[in-house]
């Protein structure tokens, strides 16, 4: 009976042991499905010349709609990018624009990448705005001009005679009636 009994905790620490065993590989194979298939591309942007950050650069993964701009400190960040090998254009207005190849992003960790940007001229054609007007307005049939009293205050003018000389086609003369003072 004793050799049966220890043939019967054998068999169940074998089965326990077994268990033991599946449940260790069942862990195993939920960490791999879990495991992350996405990372993330984030940076700095700085003008080559003057080491200053750079706001507002366009940051686009070449042959995607995936992409961002940097903030007021020159960084950027894009998240959920699929593990793999892309190329990063970096483009803004005033700057040569640069492309980055064969940057390397891995499941579930940040790649870094800190970037100079050469400063260029751009050179517009030049513009001439003309307008025109007519001499004569044939729809207006009278000019009105009013001066309200803080405005008169500010004038160079000394007496009622001397504001009234400010209007268009206004004259002053030293007489009334045709008489001489």
């Amino acid at each position: 009976m004793g050799e049966k009994r220890l043939a019967m905790i054998r068999a169940g620490f074998v089965a326990i042991l077994h268990l033991f065993h599946i449940v260790i590989l069942m862990l195993v194979f939920a960490t791999i499905s879990i495991a992350g298939t996405k990372g993330v591309l984030e940076g700095k942007v700085r003008d080559k010349d003057t080491d200053d950050p750079i706001v507002g650069v366009s940051v686009l993964i070449v042959g995607s709609s995936i992409g961002a701009a940097t903030d007021i400190e020159g960084k950027f960040s894009i998240s959920n990018l699929d593990a793999g090998t892309y190329d990063v254009r970096f483009t803004s207005i005033g700057y040569q624009s640069t492309v980055y190849r064969d940057v390397t992003i891995r499941p579930d960790l940040k790649t870094t990448i800190d970037v100079s940007l050469t400063s260029s001229t751009v050179e517009f054609k030049e513009v001439e705005i003309t307008a025109e007007r007519p001499l004569i307005e044939k729809d207006v049939t009278s000019t009105n001009f009013s001066y309200g009293g803080s405005q008169v205050e500010h004038l160079p003018v000394r007496d009622v005679q001397e504001l009234m000389t400010l209007f268009p086609s206004v004259t002053a003369e030293g007489n009334v009636r045709g008489g001489k003072a």
